[in-house]
Protein backbone atom coordinates (compact mmCIF):
# COMPACT_ATOMS: atom_id res chain seq x y z
CA UNK A 1 0.00 0.00 0.00
CA UNK A 2 1.36 3.41 -0.92
CA UNK A 3 2.33 5.58 2.04
CA UNK A 4 0.28 8.62 2.87
CA UNK A 5 2.09 11.66 4.15
CA UNK A 6 0.70 14.01 6.79
CA UNK A 7 -1.17 16.77 5.01
CA UNK A 8 -2.95 18.87 7.61
CA UNK A 9 -3.46 22.34 6.16
CA UNK A 10 -4.48 25.42 8.14
CA UNK A 11 -4.94 28.72 6.39
CA UNK A 12 -7.29 31.15 8.12
CA UNK A 13 -6.17 30.16 11.59
CA UNK A 14 -2.85 31.84 10.89
CA UNK A 15 -4.24 35.01 9.33
CA UNK A 16 -3.62 36.98 12.44
CA UNK A 17 -0.96 34.83 14.04
CA UNK A 18 2.19 36.59 15.16
CA UNK A 19 5.55 35.33 16.24
CA UNK A 20 7.34 36.66 19.31
CA UNK A 21 9.66 39.44 18.14
CA UNK A 22 13.13 39.59 19.66
CA UNK A 23 15.21 42.63 20.54
CA UNK A 24 17.75 41.53 17.92
CA UNK A 25 15.05 41.61 15.20
CA UNK A 26 14.06 45.11 16.29
CA UNK A 27 17.66 46.31 16.11
CA UNK A 28 18.08 44.73 12.67
CA UNK A 29 14.83 46.29 11.49
CA UNK A 30 15.90 49.75 12.71
CA UNK A 31 19.24 49.31 10.98
CA UNK A 32 17.35 48.81 7.71
CA UNK A 33 15.79 52.22 8.31
CA UNK A 34 19.20 53.79 8.84
CA UNK A 35 18.83 54.01 12.62
CA UNK A 36 21.45 52.64 15.02
CA UNK A 37 19.63 51.65 18.20
CA UNK A 38 21.25 52.69 21.47
CA UNK A 39 18.49 51.23 23.66
CA UNK A 40 15.54 48.91 23.03
CA UNK A 41 12.92 48.31 25.71
CA UNK A 42 9.95 45.95 25.44
CA UNK A 43 6.60 47.69 26.00
CA UNK A 44 3.70 45.22 25.76
CA UNK A 45 3.56 43.95 22.17
CA UNK A 46 5.95 46.62 20.89
CA UNK A 47 9.43 47.98 21.62
CA UNK A 48 10.37 51.56 22.54
CA UNK A 49 13.77 52.64 21.30
CA UNK A 50 16.30 55.44 21.20
CA UNK A 51 18.95 55.64 18.52
CA UNK A 52 20.92 57.77 16.14
CA UNK A 53 20.54 58.51 12.46
CA UNK A 54 23.56 60.40 11.25
CA UNK A 55 23.84 63.41 13.54
CA UNK A 56 20.23 63.12 14.66
CA UNK A 57 18.87 61.52 17.81
CA UNK A 58 15.74 59.42 17.30
CA UNK A 59 13.07 57.97 19.57
CA UNK A 60 10.05 55.88 18.70
CA UNK A 61 8.23 52.54 18.80
CA UNK A 62 8.60 49.38 16.70
CA UNK A 63 6.19 46.51 16.08
CA UNK A 64 6.84 43.54 13.79
CA UNK A 65 4.00 41.08 13.06
CA UNK A 66 4.30 37.93 10.95
CA UNK A 67 1.35 35.82 9.84
CA UNK A 68 -0.73 34.68 7.01
CA UNK A 69 -0.73 36.66 3.71
CA UNK A 70 1.93 39.10 4.59
CA UNK A 71 4.32 40.32 7.25
CA UNK A 72 3.78 43.80 8.66
CA UNK A 73 6.38 46.03 10.17
CA UNK A 74 5.62 49.45 11.54
CA UNK A 75 7.42 52.03 13.56
CA UNK A 76 7.01 55.60 14.69
CA UNK A 77 10.09 57.77 14.64
CA UNK A 78 10.94 61.27 15.81
CA UNK A 79 14.42 62.42 14.85
CA UNK A 80 16.16 65.74 15.36
CA UNK A 81 19.62 67.19 15.95
CA UNK A 82 18.65 68.44 19.39
CA UNK A 83 19.49 72.05 18.57
CA UNK A 84 16.32 73.45 17.02
CA UNK A 85 12.85 72.20 16.14
CA UNK A 86 12.17 71.21 12.58
CA UNK A 87 9.89 73.67 10.78
CA UNK A 88 6.32 72.38 10.78
CA UNK A 89 4.93 71.95 7.24
CA UNK A 90 1.83 73.91 6.34
CA UNK A 91 -1.18 71.63 6.69
CA UNK A 92 -3.77 74.41 6.56
CA UNK A 93 -5.06 73.24 3.16
CA UNK A 94 -6.49 70.15 4.89
CA UNK A 95 -9.88 71.06 6.26
CA UNK A 96 -13.44 69.76 6.13
CA UNK A 97 -14.62 69.59 2.54
CA UNK A 98 -11.07 69.33 1.14
CA UNK A 99 -10.52 65.57 1.25
CA UNK A 100 -8.27 65.64 -1.82
CA UNK A 101 -5.89 68.10 -0.19
CA UNK A 102 -5.88 66.12 3.06
CA UNK A 103 -5.03 62.92 1.20
CA UNK A 104 -2.29 64.66 -0.79
CA UNK A 105 -0.59 65.94 2.36
CA UNK A 106 -1.08 62.66 4.23
CA UNK A 107 0.17 60.57 1.30
CA UNK A 108 3.37 62.67 1.17
CA UNK A 109 4.07 61.78 4.79
CA UNK A 110 3.00 58.15 4.43
CA UNK A 111 4.97 57.71 1.22
CA UNK A 112 8.34 58.78 2.60
CA UNK A 113 8.79 55.22 3.78
CA UNK A 114 6.01 52.66 3.54
CA UNK A 115 7.08 51.19 6.89
CA UNK A 116 6.71 54.52 8.71
CA UNK A 117 3.31 55.84 9.73
CA UNK A 118 3.56 59.30 11.38
CA UNK A 119 0.72 60.44 13.62
CA UNK A 120 0.33 63.60 11.56
CA UNK A 121 -0.61 61.54 8.49
CA UNK A 122 -3.32 59.78 10.52
CA UNK A 123 -4.72 63.14 11.64
CA UNK A 124 -4.95 64.31 8.03
CA UNK A 125 -6.56 61.06 6.90
CA UNK A 126 -9.14 61.42 9.68
CA UNK A 127 -10.28 64.74 8.23
CA UNK A 128 -10.66 63.16 4.78
CA UNK A 129 -12.46 60.18 6.32
CA UNK A 130 -15.01 62.53 7.84
CA UNK A 131 -15.71 63.62 4.26
CA UNK A 132 -16.62 59.98 3.44
CA UNK A 133 -13.34 59.14 1.73
CA UNK A 134 -13.13 55.35 2.10
CA UNK A 135 -9.42 55.09 1.37
CA UNK A 136 -8.63 57.65 4.06
CA UNK A 137 -10.77 55.75 6.57
CA UNK A 138 -8.86 52.54 5.79
CA UNK A 139 -5.57 54.35 6.36
CA UNK A 140 -6.79 55.49 9.77
CA UNK A 141 -7.81 51.91 10.58
CA UNK A 142 -4.30 50.81 9.59
CA UNK A 143 -2.81 53.40 11.94
CA UNK A 144 -5.03 52.35 14.85
CA UNK A 145 -3.97 48.72 14.30
CA UNK A 146 -0.38 49.63 15.19
CA UNK A 147 -1.37 49.95 18.85
CA UNK A 148 -4.09 47.28 18.58
CA UNK A 149 -6.89 49.77 19.28
CA UNK A 150 -9.36 47.24 17.91
CA UNK A 151 -12.54 49.21 18.58
CA UNK A 152 -11.11 52.13 16.63
CA UNK A 153 -9.84 49.79 13.91
CA UNK A 154 -13.31 48.32 13.50
CA UNK A 155 -14.97 51.74 13.56
CA UNK A 156 -12.80 53.14 10.77
CA UNK A 157 -12.73 49.90 8.77
CA UNK A 158 -16.53 49.82 8.79
CA UNK A 159 -16.64 53.38 7.54
CA UNK A 160 -14.10 52.55 4.83
CA UNK A 161 -16.11 49.52 3.72
CA UNK A 162 -19.38 51.45 3.75
CA UNK A 163 -17.77 54.17 1.65
CA UNK A 164 -16.76 51.62 -1.01
CA UNK A 165 -13.17 50.80 -0.01
CA UNK A 166 -12.56 47.07 -0.48
CA UNK A 167 -9.47 46.96 1.74
CA UNK A 168 -11.62 48.24 4.60
CA UNK A 169 -13.99 45.31 4.09
CA UNK A 170 -11.04 42.92 4.01
CA UNK A 171 -9.77 44.36 7.30
CA UNK A 172 -13.17 43.66 8.85
CA UNK A 173 -12.87 40.07 7.62
CA UNK A 174 -9.50 39.71 9.29
CA UNK A 175 -10.90 41.18 12.51
CA UNK A 176 -13.67 38.59 12.50
CA UNK A 177 -11.10 35.81 12.27
CA UNK A 178 -8.70 37.17 14.86
CA UNK A 179 -10.95 39.01 17.31
CA UNK A 180 -14.48 37.57 17.23
CA UNK A 181 -15.09 34.87 19.84
CA UNK A 182 -18.70 34.06 18.95
CA UNK A 183 -19.51 31.10 16.71
CA UNK A 184 -19.92 31.95 13.06
CA UNK A 185 -16.93 34.31 12.88
CA UNK A 186 -15.58 32.56 9.79
CA UNK A 187 -18.92 32.96 8.02
CA UNK A 188 -19.02 36.69 8.77
CA UNK A 189 -15.38 37.00 7.75
CA UNK A 190 -16.11 35.38 4.41
CA UNK A 191 -18.93 37.85 3.76
CA UNK A 192 -16.58 40.76 4.44
CA UNK A 193 -13.82 39.28 2.31
CA UNK A 194 -16.22 38.67 -0.58
CA UNK A 195 -17.54 42.21 -0.28
CA UNK A 196 -13.99 43.55 -0.35
CA UNK A 197 -13.09 41.38 -3.33
CA UNK A 198 -16.13 42.64 -5.25
CA UNK A 199 -14.97 46.18 -4.49
CA UNK A 200 -11.58 45.51 -6.04
CA UNK A 201 -9.52 44.51 -3.00
CA UNK A 202 -6.97 41.78 -3.68
CA UNK A 203 -6.65 41.39 0.09
CA UNK A 204 -10.35 40.63 0.13
CA UNK A 205 -10.02 38.02 -2.61
CA UNK A 206 -7.09 36.38 -0.85
CA UNK A 207 -8.96 36.26 2.46
CA UNK A 208 -11.99 34.74 0.76
CA UNK A 209 -9.86 32.00 -0.81
CA UNK A 210 -8.29 31.21 2.57
CA UNK A 211 -11.66 30.89 4.33
CA UNK A 212 -13.07 28.76 1.51
CA UNK A 213 -10.08 26.42 1.73
CA UNK A 214 -10.58 26.00 5.47
CA UNK A 215 -14.31 25.37 5.21
CA UNK A 216 -15.75 21.91 5.90
CA UNK A 217 -16.08 20.83 3.18
CA UNK A 218 -13.85 23.34 1.34
CA UNK A 219 -15.62 25.47 -1.27
CA UNK A 220 -13.15 24.79 -4.06
CA UNK A 221 -15.36 25.74 -7.00
CA UNK A 222 -15.76 29.31 -5.73
CA UNK A 223 -12.17 29.55 -4.46
CA UNK A 224 -10.65 28.50 -7.79
CA UNK A 225 -11.53 31.54 -9.96
CA UNK A 226 -10.46 33.96 -7.23
CA UNK A 227 -7.15 32.14 -6.77
CA UNK A 228 -6.64 32.05 -10.56
CA UNK A 229 -7.15 35.82 -10.65
CA UNK A 230 -4.69 36.46 -7.81
CA UNK A 231 -2.06 34.29 -9.47
CA UNK A 232 -2.54 35.88 -12.89
CA UNK A 233 -2.09 39.31 -11.31
CA UNK A 234 1.00 38.09 -9.39
CA UNK A 235 -0.47 39.22 -6.09
CA UNK A 236 1.70 38.22 -3.14
CA UNK A 237 1.15 34.49 -2.45
CA UNK A 238 -1.72 34.16 -4.90
CA UNK A 239 -0.03 31.44 -6.98
CA UNK A 240 0.67 29.35 -3.88
CA UNK A 241 -2.97 29.67 -2.89
CA UNK A 242 -3.95 28.52 -6.37
CA UNK A 243 -1.61 25.54 -5.92
CA UNK A 244 -3.34 24.69 -2.64
CA UNK A 245 -6.77 24.86 -4.25
CA UNK A 246 -5.58 22.62 -7.09
CA UNK A 247 -4.06 20.20 -4.56
CA UNK A 248 -7.42 19.82 -2.85
CA UNK A 249 -9.07 19.40 -6.25
CA UNK A 250 -6.50 16.60 -6.90
CA UNK A 251 -5.04 18.41 -9.92
CA UNK A 252 -1.61 17.48 -8.63
CA UNK A 253 0.43 18.12 -11.77
CA UNK A 254 -0.60 21.79 -11.99
CA UNK A 255 -0.44 22.17 -8.24
CA UNK A 256 3.15 20.92 -8.04
CA UNK A 257 4.58 23.63 -10.31
CA UNK A 258 2.90 26.41 -8.35
CA UNK A 259 3.72 24.97 -4.94
CA UNK A 260 7.39 24.44 -5.77
CA UNK A 261 7.63 28.05 -6.92
CA UNK A 262 5.95 29.20 -3.72
CA UNK A 263 8.41 27.12 -1.71
CA UNK A 264 11.29 29.06 -3.28
CA UNK A 265 9.74 32.50 -2.65
CA UNK A 266 11.19 34.06 0.50
CA UNK A 267 8.37 36.64 0.53
CA UNK A 268 5.57 34.04 0.39
CA UNK A 269 3.82 33.95 3.77
CA UNK A 270 2.50 30.44 3.01
CA UNK A 271 5.91 29.17 1.96
CA UNK A 272 6.03 26.41 4.59
CA UNK A 273 2.68 24.97 3.52
CA UNK A 274 3.67 25.14 -0.15
CA UNK A 275 6.90 23.23 0.52
CA UNK A 276 5.14 20.51 2.50
CA UNK A 277 2.37 19.95 -0.06
CA UNK A 278 4.83 19.86 -2.95
CA UNK A 279 6.81 17.28 -0.99
CA UNK A 280 3.70 15.20 -0.40
CA UNK A 281 2.93 15.13 -4.14
CA UNK A 282 6.42 13.91 -4.97
CA UNK A 283 6.63 11.47 -2.05
CA UNK A 284 3.48 9.66 -3.14
CA UNK A 285 3.88 10.20 -6.89
CA UNK A 286 0.50 11.91 -7.20
CA UNK A 287 -0.03 12.86 -10.83
CA UNK A 288 3.70 12.63 -11.48
CA UNK A 289 6.62 10.25 -11.01
CA UNK A 290 7.55 9.76 -7.36
CA UNK A 291 10.82 11.42 -6.33
CA UNK A 292 11.75 10.65 -2.73
CA UNK A 293 14.91 12.78 -2.79
CA UNK A 294 13.15 15.95 -3.93
CA UNK A 295 10.30 15.21 -1.54
CA UNK A 296 12.72 14.99 1.37
CA UNK A 297 14.32 18.30 0.41
CA UNK A 298 10.91 19.97 0.29
CA UNK A 299 9.84 18.49 3.63
CA UNK A 300 13.09 19.68 5.19
CA UNK A 301 12.53 23.18 3.79
CA UNK A 302 8.95 23.17 5.12
CA UNK A 303 10.26 22.26 8.58
CA UNK A 304 12.89 24.99 8.37
CA UNK A 305 10.05 27.46 7.85
CA UNK A 306 8.10 26.18 10.87
CA UNK A 307 5.68 23.70 9.29
CA UNK A 308 4.70 21.05 11.88
CA UNK A 309 3.75 18.62 9.09
CA UNK A 310 7.02 19.35 7.29
CA UNK A 311 9.02 18.42 10.39
CA UNK A 312 6.94 15.26 10.93
CA UNK A 313 7.40 14.23 7.31
CA UNK A 314 11.14 14.88 7.52
CA UNK A 315 11.25 12.58 10.56
CA UNK A 316 9.36 9.87 8.66
CA UNK A 317 11.79 10.16 5.77
CA UNK A 318 14.74 9.60 8.11
CA UNK A 319 12.95 6.67 9.76
CA UNK A 320 12.13 4.94 6.50
CA UNK A 321 15.22 5.93 4.48
CA UNK A 322 12.97 7.70 1.97
CA UNK A 323 15.13 10.08 -0.07
CA UNK A 324 17.80 10.18 2.64
CA UNK A 325 19.96 7.69 4.56
CA UNK A 326 18.21 6.14 7.55
CA UNK A 327 19.06 8.01 10.74
CA UNK A 328 16.95 7.41 13.84
CA UNK A 329 18.69 10.13 15.82
CA UNK A 330 17.78 12.66 13.13
CA UNK A 331 14.26 11.27 13.03
CA UNK A 332 13.93 11.83 16.78
CA UNK A 333 15.26 15.38 16.41
CA UNK A 334 12.66 16.27 13.79
CA UNK A 335 9.88 14.56 15.77
CA UNK A 336 10.74 16.84 18.66
CA UNK A 337 10.65 19.89 16.37
CA UNK A 338 7.25 18.82 15.03
CA UNK A 339 5.94 18.35 18.58
CA UNK A 340 7.12 21.82 19.64
CA UNK A 341 5.33 23.29 16.63
CA UNK A 342 2.07 21.60 17.64
CA UNK A 343 2.08 18.29 15.76
CA UNK A 344 0.41 16.20 18.46
CA UNK A 345 1.09 12.78 16.93
CA UNK A 346 4.80 13.52 17.01
CA UNK A 347 4.56 14.22 20.74
CA UNK A 348 3.25 10.72 21.38
CA UNK A 349 6.09 8.88 19.62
Amino acid sequence: MRSSWALAIAFTSSLGACHRTSEAEVRDYLAEQGITATSVTKNGDSFDYTGTKGTETCTGTVRINKGFGSSTQSFTSNCGDGTAPVDEPDYSACKPGAAAECNKLADALYGKNEKVYPKQAAKLYRVACDDKDGRACERVAEFEAIDKSWEEVRFFAERACNYGNGDGCARLGTLELTQAEAAGGAGRALDFFKDGCEKGSKKGCRGAVAVMLDATPPDLDHALPLAEKLCTEKYENGCSLLGMVLFKKKDYRRALTLLEEGCKDEKDATRAIACNLAGAILADGRGTKADATRAFQLFESACEHKSPDGCANTARAYEGARGVAKDLDKAREFREKACKLGHQKSCAT
